[in-house]
């Protein structure tokens, strides 16, 4: 009786130093399991920033031509180009074709660029229309909502005549922004009509329309300066 009680114990020992073994090792290899998929991670995300890079350095000047035509506020372009790049890095994974990369970091850009111009006309519209959120009962009898409130500069109207760019981006300023876009797709950056089309999602007739009388436009803004 006491030997088959010795032997049960110790066969319970031996199970349990074979559970706890078993256990070691299960941590082991699920550590070690882990540590490999951290560093296949890490190599994914290296080659990942690599082909970023590697596609937006021969993009970067077209790219930046492109936000400097449609956005002719030096510190504004400065930031749709950085806010366009932050976007594209974290979207990278959504691009379809790497051939295709200059027209789709384009893309997110004028994006920005039509975002900020809605922005800024809604902050147009709040500043002309303070008089009905206010009030004012002094100025009830004044028919104009809008004459107490003093016509918006814009502070990079004036030309600067110490360079034929400046002359062109303050002549571009004058212009719709999609009728401007229209223009620097197609004379700064060399597009032609079709891809031009392609990009703003219109049809190509639409498009000449909009080149022709862009052009019209600039060449008249430039013989008046």
């Amino acid at each position: 009786m006491e030997q088959t009680i010795t032997q049960r114990a110790q066969m319970l020992t031996s199970t349990n130093r074979m559970n706890t073994r078993s256990a070691t090792e299960h941590d082991v290899n699920k550590n070690r399991l882990q540590e490999h998929n951290e560093q296949l991670s890490l190599a994914a995300a290296s080659d990942r920033d690599e082909r970023f890079l590697a596609l937006l350095l021969p993009a970067k000047l077209s790219l930046s031509r492109f936000i400097s035509g449609l956005e002719c506020d030096t510190d504004e372009a400065r930031d749709v180009m950085s806010e366009t790049i932050a976007i594209a890095y974290e979207q990278f994974g959504t691009l379809s074709s790497e051939t295709a990369f200059l027209s789709w970091i384009m893309t997110i850009a004028r994006r920005l660029v039509y975002r900020r111009e809605r922005r800024e006309r809604f902050r147009g519209f709040l500043k002309r229309s303070t008089r009905f959120f206010a009030d004012d009962t002094d100025n009830a009898h004044n028919d104009d909502p809008f004459a107490d409130i003093p016509a918006e500069e814009n502070a990079n109207s004036a030309p600067d005549s110490a360079t034929d760019v400046q002359l062109l981006y303050d002549a571009l300023e004058t212009l719709p922004l999609k009728q401007r876009e229209a223009i620097v797709l197609a004379d700064v950056m060399g597009y032609a009509l079709h891809e031009i089309a392609e990009l703003q999602g219109d049809g190509l007739s639409a498009v000449k329309q909009r080149v022709v009388r862009g052009r019209e436009k600039l060449r008249h803004s430039l013989t008046e300066r």
